[in-house]
């Protein structure tokens, strides 16, 4: 359950981005990241978005299968950077997704992207699960 959890976080940051002051409240990513004692909110903050970034950046298969086909590494790695607005800034969430959406070679509608169980999600659980196991 741990890797749903984690994988729900991460997909509540699609809209805002992986902002520091967005992220202390997420239990479960918290619990993952390597947080000192004392830490102020905002450096909980910037050391849980480092996690977030670190694991973005250093994904481990050279291809990654989900329901809608299969995504190579380096795609995987801008489509999450895309979302989590590590690249893409001034964008809204809209047209981050319509170009993750391009980078896929997907074309769905969008108020399908954003349902439970979409590419979307499933895109951001490789990246969870990746995350919970340690890589």
């Amino acid at each position: 359950m741990e890797i749903e959890d984690l994988t729900d976080e991460l997909r509540t940051l699609v809209g805002w981005g992986a902002r520091p002051h967005r992220l202390p409240h997420l239990a479960t990513l918290r619990a993952l990241t390597d947080i000192p004692e004392g830490a102020s909110f905002r450096r909980t903050g910037q050391l849980m978005r480092e996690q977030i970034r670190a694991a973005v950046d250093n994904l481990n298969h050279p291809t990654y299968d989900f329901e809608a086909g299969t995504c190579p590494r380096e795609v995987l790695n801008r489509v999450l950077r895309l979302l989590f607005i590590f690249e893409g800034t001034g964008l809204c969430v809209t047209d981050r997704r319509h170009r993750v959406m391009q980078l896929l070679g997907l074309s769905w509608p969008m108020d399908q992207w954003r349902r439970y169980n979409s590419p979307e999600r499933q895109l951001i659980r490789l990246l969870a699960s990746e995350m919970y196991m340690g890589g």
